[in-house]
């Protein structure tokens, strides 16, 4: 019993490490509806929709410095449950032009894919780097978000992989004045008919 509220509260410390990180970042509406980056708000705008609509559930396996826990959620609020990604989006205006852009061709999943990199140019910018790999038919294949946040209170180095209509999950190890380092690990995984 003991166990599982040590992971229920780090999970719980997580999320509020996660909104706390939200908060502090200043959320603009885009002025035009031109996109300079990749439009993540857009695709993952379509897997809110889509599993609004077709009433999916999730399934949700969090790792705390080795303890595991396992849910199955029913009822899921999908716009929040995905917030963690719609936090990384690079379209801010205030973030124009702070991101490199390189498109190579790879062999990732097979030949014909394409690989987009968005990496920041400036350091105070907490999503540090974007790809994109998308196949033969511009498809997109996943999505890799490297993010650090940092300040007086905490640490933590997020590696988010993001795989449109399936789920997500994200690799944390996180740092606090507080508590001492824990890792956590969270994979997400779309439950629909």
């Amino acid at each position: 019993m003991r166990m599982k509220n040590k992971i229920s509260f780090c999970i719980q410390f997580l999320v509020f490490v996660l909104f706390m990180s939200a908060c502090n970042q200043h959320k603009t509406e885009q002025t035009s509806n031109e996109k300079l980056y990749v439009n993540l708000d857009s695709i993952i705008q379509s897997d809110i929709d889509l599993n609004t609509r077709e009433n999916c559930k999730l399934e949700k396996l969090a790792f705390v410095n080795s303890l595991k826990e396992k849910k199955i959620i029913d009822s899921v609020d999908w716009k929040q449950e995905l917030d963690i990604l719609t936090d990384c989006d690079i379209n801010k205006p205030s973030w124009k032009g702070k991101f490199k852009v390189d498109i190579v061709p790879t062999t990732f999943a097979h030949p014909g894919c394409t690989q987009y990199f968005y990496r920041s140019i400036d350091t105070k910018i907490p999503v540090k780097s974007i790809t994109v790999n998308k196949d033969s038919l511009n498809r997109i294949l996943n999505i890799l978000i490297q993010k650090k946040i940092e300040s007086f209170l905490f640490s933590s180095n997020q590696q988010i992989e993001y795989i449109p209509r399936f789920g997500y999950s994200v690799r944390s190890d996180q740092k606090t004045s507080l508590f001492s380092t824990f890792n956590v690990n969270v994979d997400v995984k779309y439950i629909c008919k």
